[in-house]
């Protein structure tokens, strides 16, 4: 088997920092199964990142995950942090507290309230930064800009 390895967002459209420097290694002729990492070694990092995950991503809340590709050079969170969008509402969407790149469902948002709350934080950042923000979810029924 060959080694496989996580592509930056660049590459593949993941937008998970996390991702982009691992490798993953798989079995491959050259190397014998003491090589590999022991059971508990890989429950104990994936139980990190998990922890890491809970303490810093809405991961409980109804989001559609990431919402802006990070600019080159930038991190999206903190250009939308930067224009003062932590919290911001629109109808029953809002901009999440714990990560800024998330937009949440507070419990009865529509679609029309999730574009209008992100269009919003994309005229803020370019407002604030004069970087253009855009979106890393796939919205459906919208023509792309």
């Amino acid at each position: 088997m060959r080694e496989r390895r996580w592509l930056p967002s660049s590459v593949n459209g993941a937008n998970s920092s996390m991702a982009k420097n691992w490798v993953q290694k798989a079995p491959s002729p050259g190397r014998t199964i003491s090589e590999m990492a022991a059971p508990e070694a890989i429950r104990a990092r994936m139980n990190e990142v998990q922890n890491h995950r809970e303490t810093a991503q809405p991961i409980r809340e109804k989001t559609g995950g990431s919402t802006f590709k990070n600019p080159p050079g930038h991190s999206a969170w903190k250009l939308i942090d930067a224009a003062g969008c932590r919290g911001l509402r629109v109808g029953g969407a809002q901009v999440s507290e714990m990560h800024c790149n998330f937009l949440i469902n507070t419990g009865a948002a529509t679609g029309h309230d999730i574009e209008t709350l992100g269009e919003t934080v994309r005229a803020r950042v370019r407002e604030n930064s004069g970087i253009e923000l855009h979106w890393e979810i796939k919205r459906i029924g919208i023509e792309p800009n």
